[in-house]
């Protein structure tokens, strides 16, 4: 059932300040709960022997950007798939019709309009595109993110667990890559543009949709629907496969050691 659910829409159902949504949206990426705010430390894209944050545009529940073109017959029959799947599974989380109704139109919505950015994102060479941000220049590109308060609030979570984050973001050489500055120009208008609980829809449904691969079946088959609608899939994995996948999603750099032990010699 819906029960392991309750702790996080509890969360997100008592978002009333920029505060609350932004301390629930730091949890969320601490366990690894997509938003609209894609990061990713890897490797510097010119000098591999040094690290960099990079910060992409992300919070799309349907493939890619393609299937919210609303302009096309079978762009509003993916949209009308996305938010029967939606309303569905806020239902089966315990919502009642109205709220589950206007949680999957309010999704949609939110989706729709990220994708947009994203589309309108300019394209721009890869070598033109390697700029880097220090914190002071990423706060004024995108002025209405709390982007201090994330990174401390990601760092803490990281000490809390035993772990070391984002230390040295602003020491030294600027260590931020922006992949989608058009991207966070705007989504940083749009939280200055709606009040918190504007979000708490599209929050919600993420929550549901985001670990409804470990819960019970009636959200499997609901999943499945909404995937023979778009893809055609006939079956759902079995669950080990899922299991897996979310070990490795949740803990990645865990299961890389374990791989590189298993298939490596130490010689």
């Amino acid at each position: 059932g819906a029960e392991p659910l309750k702790p996080w829409l509890a969360k997100v159902d008592a978002i009333e300040t920029h505060d609350q949504l932004w301390d629930t949206m730091i949890e969320f990426k601490l366990w690894s709960i997509p938003t609209m705010l894609s990061t990713q430390v890897s490797a510097d894209e010119k000098d591999p022997l040094f690290y960099d944050l990079f910060i992409d545009a992300g919070g799309l529940i349907l493939p890619d950007i393609t299937y919210y073109d609303n302009t096309t017959a079978d762009g509003r029959r993916k949209l009308r798939a996305l938010t029967t799947y939606l309303r569905e599974i806020t239902l089966l989380a315990g919502y009642p019709e109205d709220v589950a109704n206007f949680s999957a139109e309010q999704t949609a919505e939110i989706e729709t309009m990220m994708a947009d950015l994203q589309y309108d994102e300019p394209y721009v060479e890869l070598e033109d595109s390697y700029h880097h941000y220090n914190v002071t220049e990423l706060e004024a590109h995108a002025p209405h993110i709390p982007w201090r308060k994330i990174f401390a609030g990601l760092q803490k979570g990281c000490e809390e667990a035993g772990w070391s984050c984002l230390e040295q973001l602003e020491q030294g050489r600027k260590k931020i890559v922006m992949d989608s500055p058009y991207f966070y120009k705007h989504i940083s208008q749009k939280f200055k543009e709606h009040a918190p609980t504007y979000w708490k829809p599209y929050l919600r449904t993420h929550v549901i949709y985001n670990l409804s691969p470990l819960l019970s079946s009636n959200f499997l088959n609901a999943t499945l629907k909404l995937d023979k609608e778009l893809e055609g899939m006939e079956t759902r994995p079995p669950r080990w496969r899922k299991c897996v996948a979310a070990v490795k999603h949740a803990l990645p750099g865990l299961c890389d050691e374990l791989y590189v032990q298993k298939r490596f010699s130490h010689a």
